[in-house]
């Protein structure tokens, strides 16, 4: 897996200057270092050798969530699933694993699952800002994985934009 940081780094948690520079500049942060070792340890083992494609991004946590950004050429969500109920495992925390893309029904789907997106609408404000309104069926609101607000905090972080799930 190709990360940030240097893997012995990672892996001893003590960091090298370089390593320090970009946890104190803001482009790793500290919390992504735990994330970072679990993922290590799981590439190790046998049945997760394919995680040496993947590009790790970055985490985002909200909450009860931890929602990792990747970027792979594999297309197999069953495996990234696998993935991410060991690190659930690991860092007790419930864990979603996402592509890196600016397609946002495509990430909704992946972060939303098993929930059916009905669409996605982008709102154009007179101020020049966007908001995203993601729209799913109100019979599939129970099958969600965390509450509303916490998955909006998410996609706000991910997009820089705020966005509402709303169900019709």
């Amino acid at each position: 897996m190709k990360i940030p940081l240097d893997y012995i780094c990672v892996k001893t948690g003590v960091l090298c200057p370089r390593c320090q520079r970009l946890v104190d500049s803001g482009k790793v942060d500290k919390k992504e270092i735990p994330v970072m070792k679990a993922l290590i340890e799981l590439e190790e083992e046998k049945e997760f050798k394919f995680l040496k494609d993947l590009n790790y991004i970055r985490t985002i946590w909200s909450e009860d969530l931890c929602v990792i950004v990747v970027k792979s050429d594999m297309q197999s969500q069953y495996q990234l699933k696998k993935v991410a109920k060991a690190l659930s495992e690991k860092l007790n925390v419930r864990v979603q694993i996402v592509e890196d893309t600016r397609d946002l029904k495509k990430l909704a789907s992946e972060l939303l699952s098993p929930v059916r997106i009905v669409g996605v609408n982008t709102i154009w404000l007179p101020d020049g800002t966007t908001e995203y309104v993601i729209r799913i069926s109100k019979y599939d609101a129970r099958a969600l994985p965390t509450k509303v607000e916490v998955l909006e905090d998410v996609f706000h972080k991910l997009f820089k934009s705020p966005a509402k799930i709303k169900m019709e």
